[in-house]
């Protein structure tokens, strides 16, 4: 399970949605799929983001 999150007016990605994929002292690497582009990883920290939700994570073939 992963917490699926949504960055705040205090983060320059606002809006976009993503999922934590680590986390380490505090700061966070969040996942962002862009569409036939592949994964952006953002560090990040609690105060940026909202939890909007948790998802089990599938990995393709």
């Amino acid at each position: 399970m992963s917490d699926v999150i949504q960055f705040n007016e205090k983060h320059k990605w606002c809006g976009c949605f993503g999922y934590v994929a680590n986390e380490k002292k505090g700061r966070y690497m969040i996942a962002v799929a862009i569409p036939q582009k592949g994964t952006a990883y953002i560090f990040a920290t609690k105060e940026e983001f909202d939890i909007v939700g948790k998802t089990n994570l599938v990995l393709a073939d």
